[in-house]
């Protein structure tokens, strides 16, 4: 499997978590924002961006998602998917 359908499928993963839990969530496909997930629940919103822990976060992208998450005033979540396929989340606001 490819790195776009690895990513692609950890996203769905992610996406149905938030969903179990009430959330309305849709997937910011091809929108090139620093965000993969916007999750909405009684007036909560949460911004996801998921990663594999293969995957670092450059200072440049980090420097992006903290500029998204000021400019819109929500915090960003960073989920991280371990190689034993765990979740681990870090909040950026």
């Amino acid at each position: 499997m490819n790195r776009y359908k690895k990513g692609y499928r950890f996203e769905l993963d992610v996406k149905k978590q938030y969903e179990s839990r009430g959330y309305k969530v849709v997937r910011s496909s091809g929108s090139h924002t620093p965000v993969d997930l916007i999750a909405m629940k009684n007036g909560e919103i949460i911004q996801i961006q998921c990663k594999n822990m293969k995957q670092k976060i450059s200072k440049a992208e980090k420097h992006e998602i903290e500029k998204w998450a000021k400019a819109t005033g929500f915090p960003v979540i960073i989920i991280y998917k371990t190689i034993k396929n765990e979740t681990i989340n870090a909040s950026m606001h």
